[in-house]
């Protein structure tokens, strides 16, 4: 079966999964999945409130005279910036103020406080069965193929870089996520001081800029009444930054903005946490794509899953001014906001790489434009795309995508799940109050969403970062486009982007040389069918090549698995740069005992072996 039949985008197929060697401890696995919802169609903003941006002449004296004439109050949100959030009666038509203000050679710009999305949206528990994976699955790290993570962690595991996290916190006390927290040196814990000077008080491991606000619309649209910060971002029942029992983090068991759901993210940031940062080599759970980066745990987002432009920029500025590598924004807006806008130039100026999700709203195949920040040029927009190699239905798209990753696949109109991306997760009040788990209890749950997706480029990030300390973000950038493979026409397209973000590829593994790629398409084998993988052949050298390839089949103690291996061979001729892609079905067999198989892709030249690759398949339905 040569590959020259099998140019264009990989077929799209139902159920998928990769290497499982994960284990499982006693903790509680979360019986819990999560689709993917749009947005709401139309945007709201703060009741009464703006973000303003004062001219740089504008003085601490200056301001003082603005807020007594106009009877509001101002608090800071970016000294850099000269930026403030200001509060108005909140009667008051606040664009109508806005447009005013925009007159005063006092204020550069102002505009509302708008409110954005995690994106990612939990639906009602399902229990687990194993090797059924189109209505129940198996905890499996399959994220973690189709970029190729292994062979990427043979020259770096994010070691010395410094991930900010900006979500809905993350609980500390994860087995998988505790020994993997940045530390503010300068600051000591829980003294009630600003040790280094920063502005922050007790932020040893990032800030909490959500405080007390559980997620009900008054609070979201009177923010001022509720809003408060503290130097505690884990999600926890109790702890001493003021709040009672239980912490406002871990939710209060009920809807509050009554989408039809109670606490549906306060695992949101643990989840995508686990993605980038797990612990490698712990015979726990599955490893993150980046192990050995530190997380600077940054909450901007509410148990409820709502964040408000001031406590994103807040945290961006709070990277940026406190050492982040990386910034991970797994979450948007449908609308574009100046003040944002500027936030993220600030910490694009100051050499921070911005990674970001692109959307959830592709339902039908129609984008509604990748979502904001990840539409602007100062980040890097991260799509979800499958195991196939196919952008996932949900993933928004547009001219602003950069690449894809794994982030899971749901039918939007059925809400049936073909893939699931599993990590850490932390129980909710609402979790104890549905008899899965005490709240604050660590354990893992499946997902999917671009939230998911967003992580595991900014794990990529941070390999590159170690290989390359202190290179500016465009170069970062541009390295993950060219290094993802092409997985729809030629070049750049719209809907993937520049391609699969790929983590050999980018740390140089196959600079010069020819590299093959093989992804699984579907566990779920009884006997008598025929399984489907997916291959992917590289030229990343500049001149031509004709290889030849095997597909192979090996059990677990590396063996030929007699009477079907070779699966397939071929010849091919690849020019420089060309990427070729094909999909070759292998008929199960009656007599082969269950357990984990490989499946192979090994390629010769002038019959020499110059790469292979390779996944695992659990056979656990042939007999």
């Amino acid at each position: 079966m040569l590959f020259s039949s099998f140019h264009g985008a990989l077929p799209l197929v139902l159920t998928v999964t990769a290497l499982g060697t994960t284990a499982i401890s006693a903790n509680p696995i979360r019986p819990t999945l999560y689709p993917v919802l749009p947005w709401e169609d139309v945007p709201i903003h703060t009741r009464g409130e703006l973000i303003v941006r004062f001219a740089d002449h504008v003085d601490i004296h200056d301001l003082a005279a603005f807020h007594a004439s106009m009877e509001t109050r101002g608090r800071l949100l970016s000294e850099a910036l000269n930026m403030q959030r200001v509060a108005f009666d909140p009667d008051i038509d606040i664009e109508r103020v806005a447009e005013r203000l925009m007159a005063s050679p006092l204020v550069e710009y102002a505009e509302p406080n708008w409110v954005g999305h995690a994106l990612h949206v939990p639906n009602d528990p399902m229990y687990i069965e194993t090797g059924k994976w189109n209505d129940t699955f198996v905890a499996e790290a399959f994220h973690l193929f189709p970029i190729d993570t292994e062979r990427g962690w043979d020259s770096a595991t994010g070691e010395g870089v410094v991930i900010a996290h900006i979500d809905t916190g993350l609980d500390f006390d994860h087995p998988e996520l505790v020994g993997q927290l940045w530390v503010n040196e300068d600051e000591i814990p829980d003294n009630g001081q600003d040790d280094d000077g920063n502005g922050e008080r007790d932020d040893v491991h990032g800030m909490d800029y959500v405080g007390n606000n559980k997620g009900k619309m008054i609070e979201i649209l009177f923010p001022w009444l509720y809003d408060t910060k503290d130097g505690n971002p884990d999600v926890h029942e109790a702890g001493n930054d003021g709040w009672g029992v239980p912490d406002p983090s871990i939710g209060n068991g009920t809807d509050d903005n009554l989408d039809g759901y109670a606490d549906i993210a306060v695992s949101h940031g643990t989840m995508t946490a686990g993605i980038t940062f797990a612990v490698m080599d712990d015979a726990l759970g599955m490893p993150g794509v980046a192990p050995n980066a530190k997380i600077m745990v940054l909450r901007a987002i509410n148990p409820e899953g709502l964040a408000l432009f001031a406590d994103v920029i807040a945290s961006i500025d709070y990277a940026t001014d406190n050492g982040a590598d990386v910034i991970n924004l797994s979450l948007g807006w449908p609308v574009e906001g100046r003040s944002l806008r500027e936030s993220c130039e600030r910490a694009y100026a100051n050499g921070v790489v911005i990674v970001a999700a692109s959307g959830n709203a592709a339902s039908g195949g129609v984008s509604g434009g990748v979502a904001y920040p990840a539409a602007w040029p100062t980040t890097l927009a991260v799509g979800a795309g499958t195991t196939s190699f196919t952008r996932a239905e949900y993933s928004d798209f547009g001219p602003g995508l950069d690449v894809i990753a794994p982030g899971g696949e749901v039918v939007l109109d059925s809400g049936v799940f073909k893939e699931i991306l599993w990590s850490t997760w932390v129980a909710s009040m609402a979790d104890e109050n549905d008899g899965i788990a005490e709240m604050g209890t660590p354990g893992w749950a499946g997902g999917a969403g671009t939230s998911f997706a967003s992580p595991v480029v900014a794990g990529l990030a941070a390999l590159f970062l170690e290989q390359h300390p202190g290179v500016a973000p465009d170069v970062v950038y541009n390295s993950i486009r060219q290094s993802a493979i092409d997985v729809g026409p030629n070049g750049w397209d719209e809907e993937t982007g520049y391609g699969m973000a790929n983590a050999r590829r980018l740390l140089g593994q196959t600079q010069g040389r020819v590299a093959g790629f093989i992804s699984p398409d579907d566990q779920k084998m009884p006997p008598g069918q025929t399984y489907i993988s997916n291959v992917v052949i590289v030229n990343d050298d500049d001149v031509a090549h004709t290889v030849d390839f095997e597909i192979n089949v090996y059990d677990n103690n590396h063996n030929l698995v007699g009477g079907i291996s070779p699966i397939d061979t071929g010849t091919v001729s690849i020019d420089a740069g060309e990427v070729l892609r094909g999909a070759f079905p292998h008929p199960t067999q009656f007599g082969m005992q269950r357990g984990v198989y490989f499946i192979s892709i090994e390629l010769f030249e002038n019959a020499q072996p110059i790469d292979y690759d390779d996944f695992a398949l659990n056979f656990t339905n042939l007999q």
